[in-house]
Parts: structure tokens; C-alpha cells; sequence
């Protein structure tokens, strides 16, 4: 990126960089010096929440330039949502199951083994639920297979550990009542803004940036990483039927992240610069 910059440069193009995280999950050499020396050929600089802004200006190279920060868009590719109950019959799941989803790829930073810890509280086992893990494993599976069964949660566990592909993603969010991202680290999440095109509310980890997106107890909960909260916030939601609050709070709020606004942002940036 460095060295492409470098030529636009030469035509004194400005660059607008639109920084999804500003560090990589995993790291990697020199990942600091190969950051700063592309920084600095960046004019203007787009981020999706307010950590990635913290974490963009601990770099030389960003002071006194430009930051703006801009939710994260809606995932609309995936087509409207559909009943609760066709998506179920579309899975092979009983349409009376109660179904809570993690989606997408399955890595350490994503806590899904906090999440496997809450379901096997004794309360929440008590509530039938089924825990829908769908997506690739990038860690590794034999652990979370063997936690299962230590857990003793086989009858609470489906998994799918395959590629998504785009036209099943509408059956995985609209089968189910609540998307849990149990992260121990983030940024922002894409995943949250697909729960918001399917209407679904949200259990959310307070870490990184994903407070920037749901306030708590409105669109869903913002917990602790650890187990205890997320069941916490499980009982919580069935107990008190809150489904039906939520789903009329995303419709409502999620109208703030359109595209339209997105692209029409970063043409005033490209137009106040040059």
C-alpha cells in the first residue's frame, strides 16, 4: 500500500483511507513501522468507531490529519428477512426451539468459549436453548468440541463449521431470537450490522468499539466478557420477553446507517480537502 501510494502521490492526488483496524488481530513483524510508513501518505482518515480513532493517533504519522469517524454501514446484501419460523424449517430446526446465533469465523478473540461456559449454567439450560454456531473455525475446533462435551452441552450446540454462503445467511439470523458476540477484543463488528438488516437484537461484549453501535437494555445488552454476564443478560431477555422492545428499537435506529449517508460523508471529506 506504501509503494502504491507513493506513485498516486507523484500526481498529487489526495488519499482518503478508510482504516477498518488500525492493528491486526494476530500480529505480525514490523506491523507498527509498516502502518506508520503508509499513514503517512494518507491525507484524510475514515473509522468506525471511537477506538480505532484512539488507536489510529498513537501514530506520528496521523497527528494534525483528519479522522473522521463513520458507523459502520447496514450488511443490506443479504436480502430481507424472512419469518422466524421458515428460517427454521430452512436448517432442519424445530420451529418450537428457542435459537440464539454466533456467526462468522470462529477465532480466539471472539470468546465463543465464554459463551459456551453461559450455556451450561444450570438456569439457562433450563430455558431449552439452542446455541447455533455457524461459521469457519480459525481456531481450534477440537477444543470447543471437547468443551462441549465436557460441558455436557450436546444437546444444546448446533453446528454449522462451513463457509456462510450469502444466500443461507438470511436462514442463520432470522431463525434466531438474539446474535451473541462474546468478544474479548474489537474494533467494530460486521456482524452487528448484519443483525441490524435481519431486525435482530444483539448480546454484545462491552469491549472496543461495539458500544458505539447498541445502547444497552434498547437494542440489546452490553455486558462483561465473562461468562456470568452474558447468562446474566440470556435469563434476562427470555424471562422478561424482550425480544419484541428490541426488534422496535433497531427498525427504528438503524436508519442512521445507510450507505447513502456513508458515501455522501466521504465525498464532502474528498471536497473539503481539495
Amino acid at each position: 500500500l506504501f509503494f502504491i501510494l507513493f506513485l498516486v502521490r507523484i500526481k498529487s492526488i489526495p488519499v482518503i483511507a478508510w482504516v477498518d483496524n488500525v492493528n491486526p488481530h494476530e500480529k505480525f513483524p514490523l506491523q507498527s513501522f509498516l502502518n506508520s510508513i503508509f499513514f503517512s501518505l494518507c491525507d484524510i482518515f475514515v473509522v468506525m468507531s471511537k477506538s480505532v480513532k484512539l488507536n489510529l493517533l498513537k501514530y506520528r504519522t496521523c497527528k494534525n490529519k483528519v479522522v473522521e469517524i463513520l458507523p459502520h454501514p447496514v450488511y443490506n446484501v443479504f436480502g430481507p428477512p424472512i419469518s422466524k419460523d421458515l428460517a427454521k424449517k430452512n436448517l432442519s430446526i424445530d420451529v418450537s426451539e428457542r435459537c440464539i446465533l454466533f456467526f462468522g469465523m470462529v477465532r480466539k478473540y471472539k470468546g465463543l468459549d465464554i459463551l459456551l461456559n453461559a450455556m451450561s449454567d444450570n438456569k439457562i439450560k433450563g430455558l431449552n436453548l439452542k446455541l447455533i454456531i455457524a461459521g469457519e473455525f480459525y481456531d481450534s475446533k477440537d477444543k470447543y468440541l471437547r468443551k462441549i462435551s465436557d460441558l455436557d452441552l450436546h444437546n444444546h450446540i448446533i453446528i454449522n463449521d462451513s463457509y456462510i454462503e450469502n444466500k443461507d445467511v438470511v436462514n442463520y439470523f432470522c431463525a434466531s431470537d438474539l446474535v451473541v458476540q462474546p468478544y474479548l477484543s474489537a474494533t467494530q463488528s460486521g456482524v452487528s450490522m448484519v443483525a441490524y438488516n435481519f431486525n435482530k437484537p444483539m448480546l454484545l461484549t462491552n469491549v472496543g468499539g461495539l458500544s458505539d453501535y447498541i445502547k444497552d437494555q434498547k437494542h440489546g445488552y452490553l455486558v462483561n466478557p465473562d461468562a456470568q454476564s452474558v447468562a446474566s443478560a440470556l435469563l434476562d431477555f427470555y424471562q422478561k420477553n424482550r425480544e419484541k422492545s428490541f426488534v422496535s428499537e433497531i427498525k427504528l435506529s438503524k436508519s442512521m446507517y445507510t450507505w447513502d449517508n456513508f458515501s455522501q460523508t466521504i465525498d464532502e471529506l474528498y471536497k473539503s480537502y481539495v
